[in-house]
């Protein structure tokens, strides 16, 4: 799981929630051709995992 560096729930949830937000602001600020390659790699990424399920 994660490291002892989060030594409580609610820290690990504040952590989870920040990096949400991260991932949320970085995928508004991406343009269209960067969001179109953005979920084709998404989508083979997850072609690949679950085939090595």
């Amino acid at each position: 799981m994660i490291t002892e560096e989060y030594s409580t729930k609610e820290q690990i949830r504040k952590h989870r929630l920040e990096q949400q937000e991260n991932s949320r602001k970085r995928l508004a600020a991406l343009t269209t051709e960067e969001r179109v390659k953005y979920q084709k790699e998404v989508a083979d990424w997850s072609k690949r995992v679950a085939i090595n399920l």
